[in-house]
């Protein structure tokens, strides 16, 4: 049996910001009297080397084939620029990976930086530091083609849909605010899962980041 085909029908207005986040680094000890610490030392959870956060599961188009190391994909070539302005060669980049709710919890981080896709928050900045944001990205509504949302074209016509998204993202929070659903959304721990749901119409539409969106139709 052939996949349901999906296919982008809103695209929200409501712009969120991808932003990096920085890690809870501790700051290096001075060093002795007499000797010198390269620059590339100080502050970083591992000495001479920079540790970046991707997600457990990273998402085209900001990382390609889910292979941060290879550089390609915005987010994976802002690190590697990133690290180039630091001082750090493409072999001293090291990768970790982390839950999206993991990597904005209070507490002692495994990373300097994480990319991923985060928008700056009142709450979330209680617990962790922001950049300037690098990406700006608005939301996208994917269905069924063919199903109870295909033909959608305002927010209106998306109250009365089962609604999906993942839990903890920007898009959750735009179904709750911009959209308000007469049915609560369902969340789910991944936008894989959340593609699932909808292709075994267990939802209507799922919302996402308008990039990633796209990577849902296509690849999906």
């Amino acid at each position: 049996m052939s996949r349901p085909a999906l296919r982008t029908v809103l695209a929200a207005t409501f712009a969120a910001s991808v932003l990096l986040v920085a890690g809870c680094a501790t700051t290096a000890a001075p060093a002795p009297s007499g000797t010198e610490t390269p620059a590339a030392d100080e502050g970083y959870v591992t000495p001479g080397k920079l540790t970046v956060a991707t997600g457990d599961i990273a998402y085209e188009p900001y990382v390609i084939d889910d292979d941060p190391t290879s550089g390609k994909g915005f987010e994976s070539a802002v690190a590697y620029a990133v690290a180039d302005k630091l001082g750090f060669s493409h072999d001293d980049v090291v990768w970790v990976r982390t839950s999206f709710e993991s990597a904005i919890a209070p507490g002692p981080k495994n990373f300097d930086f994480n990319l991923q896709q985060y928008t700056i928050t009142e709450e979330r900045e209680q617990a962790v530091d922001f950049s300037s944001p690098y990406y700006s990205a608005s939301q996208g509504v994917v269905a069924i083609e063919g199903g109870a949302a295909d033909g959608v074209t305002d927010i209106a016509g998306l109250k009365k849909l089962q609604l999906g998204a993942m839990a903890g993202s920007t898009s959750a929070t735009t179904i709750e605010s911009a959209v308000a659903p007469d049915k609560p959304a369902q969340l789910y721990n991944s936008n894989e899962d959340a593609v699932a749901a909808l292709t075994a119409n267990q939802i209507d539409a799922i919302v996402l980041d308008l990039p990633t969106s796209y990577i849902a139709v296509n690849v999906y």
